[in-house]
C-alpha cells in the first residue's frame, strides 16, 4: 500500500502532535485503580463465598459429634418400611364415624377410596368427586394428612374420606384392615384393602 504525499505529512503530523501532547502525572492511576478495584472486589467475593462453603461443609462433617461421619439426607417417603409401607395403596370405606353407613353400599359410592402413594400423596374420591393431598406416616403408627380441595363438586353420597384423613392421628393396620384415630384415640374411620 503506497502512501500519498498528503498521507505522509498527515502522519507524520500527528506523530509529531502525540509527542508533544502533555500527559497528567495521574493518567496511569485513573486508567488501571478501576481495573484493580474491581479484581480486588472480585477477589473479595470469591472469598466470602468460599469461607461459608467451607464453613457449611465443616458444620456437615462435624454434626456427627466430632467424627468423621457424614450427615446421611433423609430417607425419601419413597422408601418407607414396616408399618407405614403397609399403609401404601388403595382403601375402600367401611365405617366413618358419622356417616351413614348404608350408603357405602349404594352402587356409586362402591367407588369411594383412597389410595396412598410412595411419594407421600394421597388421592381417592368420595364417590363422584376426586379428592387428595399430602401425608406422612410412620412405623410407629403415627398419620397426619393434609387435604387440597375437591377438583370436582358434583353432588351425590360424598363420603367422607378427606375429612376422616385430616382428623386421624394414628393407623392401625390388622390384615387387610385400616383403622384411624383421633389425636384422643377415639375411632375416626375403618377401611379394608382395595
Amino acid at each position: 500500500m503506497k502512501l500519498t504525499d498528503v498521507e505522509r505529512e498527515l502522519r507524520a503530523t500527528l506523530v509529531e502532535a502525540g509527542r508533544r501532547a502533555r500527559v497528567p502525572d495521574d493518567l496511569e492511576i485513573r486508567v488501571v485503580q478501576p481495573v484493580r478495584r474491581r479484581r480486588a472486589w472480585l477477589a473479595a467475593g470469591v472469598a466470602s463465598v468460599s469461607i461459608g462453603l467451607a464453613g457449611v461443609l465443616i458444620a456437615v462433617m462435624t454434626t456427627g459429634g466430632g467424627n468423621d461421619t457424614v450427615v446421611s439426607t433423609p430417607t425419601p417417603a419413597t422408601t418407607p418400611s414396616g408399618l407405614a409401607s403397609a399403609l401404601i395403596g388403595a382403601w375402600r370405606p367401611v365405617d366413618i364415624v358419622g356417616f351413614d353407613r348404608s350408603k357405602l353400599t349404594v352402587a356409586h359410592s362402591t367407588k369411594a377410596a383412597i389410595t396412598f402413594g410412595m411419594d407421600g400423596k394421597w388421592s381417592g374420591t368420595d364417590g363422584c368427586n376426586r379428592v387428595g393431598g399430602t401425608y406422612r406416616a410412620a412405623d410407629n403408627g403415627s398419620i397426619t394428612a393434609d387435604a387440597g380441595a375437591a377438583t370436582t363438586l358434583m353432588s351425590c353420597h360424598n363420603v367422607p374420606n378427606r375429612g376422616a384423613l385430616e382428623l386421624a392421628a394414628r393407623f392401625k393396620i390388622d390384615g387387610h384392615s385400616l383403622t384411624l384415630y383421633a389425636a384422643d384415640g377415639s375411632g375416626v374411620a375403618s377401611y379394608e384393602k382395595k
